[in-house]
């Protein structure tokens, strides 16, 4: 995925589908996107457990939902 896709949602709440290497179907997240760090390759997501941390590379689709 594109970062400058990713940087136009920074701030917002987002629903993300994710797949995990060696499983078969994605999980659903909806939290706010609140970093990205360019040299991990990944995003910070702010959801209702906690923080999260997703590589870029796992997620399958992204879009906001405000």
């Amino acid at each position: 995925m594109e970062p400058k896709y990713i940087e136009r949602l920074v701030g917002k709440y987002c629903k993300i589908v994710i797949k995990e290497p060696g499983e078969k179907k994605g999980t659903v997240r909806i939290g706010l996107i609140e970093n990205i760090n360019y040299l991990d390759n990944s995003i910070t997501v702010e959801i209702k457990e906690g923080e999260n941390i997703v590589c870029v590379d796992n997620i399958i689709a992204i879009r906001s939902v405000q």
